[in-house]
């Protein structure tokens, strides 16, 4: 909720609850506005990048 709060930056999906893996599907031009916000996000939840796993479903 909090990363789609800013309109348009991105739109955030999980392939299901019971994992704790998101991906944030970036509003073009955003990559810097986005990149902020996870900086922040890692800063005051431990948010962390990870490499996609290999079962991760493209839309």
């Amino acid at each position: 909720m909090i990363v789609e709060a800013f309109d348009g930056l991105a739109v955030v999906r999980s392939l299901t609850s019971a994992r704790g893996e998101i991906e944030w599907i970036i509003g073009e031009g955003l990559e810097s506005e986005a990149d902020l916000v996870a900086q922040r996000l890692a800063t005051l939840t431990g948010l962390c990048p990870i490499e996609r796993p290999a079962d991760w479903q493209d839309l």
